[in-house]
Order: C-alpha cells, then structure tokens, then sequence
C-alpha cells in the first residue's frame, strides 16, 4: 500500500501513516513514541475546492466572500495572508484615488505661467507612478510578513494623502 490522504465525504483517509505520541517515561529526547497504521479517518470540514482555492489567487474569488473564506483558512491552518491582504488593499482602494486625485489637483491649481503647464503634468504623472509603484512594494512587502498587512494595504494611500494636502495646503497659503 502507498502512503497517501485524500478527502471523501468530510473524511481524511490516510494510508500508511505513522502517529507520534509524547510519552514522558524519562527527560531524554526520546520521549516520543510512534505506531503504524495501514488506515486512518480523521473527520474534518474542509473540501477539496477549499484547498484548491487556498493556493489560488485571491482575485478569483467573490470580494463579498472573502471574509468567511479568510476563516474557514485559517480555522483550516492554512495561512491567510495573501487574502487578507488582498482584502484590506481592496478597502484602501478608495484612499489610493483619492490620494491619486490630490496630487493631480496639487499641480492643476497652480499657475500655468511661462508654459510650464507641460512640466506640471509630468510632474504629477511621476508622483503618481512613484506612489503605485510605492503600494506594489507595501504589498510584496506584507505579502512576506515583513510589515503589518494594515501598514502595507493603507500606508502608501495615507501617505499619498498625506504629502498632497500638505503641499495644496503650502501651495495655497502663499
């Protein structure tokens, strides 16, 4: 026989499996002890469409259904990261516009003297790559759990907001 699971009808059937038992007999590493079983039926709630869907991209699934997806993973044991990530980035989308739209009114309301209004618009189209280019790296960055998924899904649209209102607000004081 081949070792082996497969899910059917809400069952693990595991196949030539080995379970390991902590028994304390002595303070030595080798407290553990195992048996073999030919056959084992561990009951469980997961499908096979949810561990499939697990190791798909977050973006094939409904955004009205990712947060009973994100549980059912983590109830699971699988690691939820990129869908929660995905999720909050989807809720910051709304900031990044906005953030998007403050620096596009940021150059537009100055004065376009001395046919510099060719300058401004490039200008704010190279903010504006400058901060996408700053969510891809909050995103790759979250996605390896290297900052908070808050930080990486809201900071680079906060941040956006942030530096165009305070330089409208510099531009339109004097």
């Amino acid at each position: 026989m081949q070792k082996k699971g497969s899910i059917i009808n809400n069952y693990w059937d595991l196949k030539e499996i080995k379970i390991w038992e902590y028994v304390p007999e002595k303070k030595i590493a080798s407290d553990f002890k195992y048996k073999e079983k030919n056959i084992l039926r561990i009951s469980t709630n997961l499908s096979q469409d949810q561990i499939l869907n697990s190791f798909s991209d977050p973006r094939s699934i409904s955004i009205w259904s990712i947060p009973e997806f994100i549980k059912n993973l983590e109830i699971s044991g699988f690691s939820a990261t990129r869908h929660k990530l995905f999720f909050q980035n989807e809720l910051s989308r709304p900031l990044f516009l906005t953030a998007m739209m403050l620096i596009g009114a940021t150059f537009a309301m100055r004065y376009s003297r001395f046919n510099q209004a060719g300058l401004l618009i490039l200008i704010s189209v190279l903010v504006g790559f400058i901060l996408f280019s700053l969510e891809k790296i909050a995103i790759t960055l979250g996605q390896a759990q290297q900052i908070p998924i808050l930080l990486a899904a809201y900071g680079p649209p906060t941040i956006g907001i942030l530096i165009s209102l305070g330089l409208l607000l510099h531009l339109e004081d004097g």
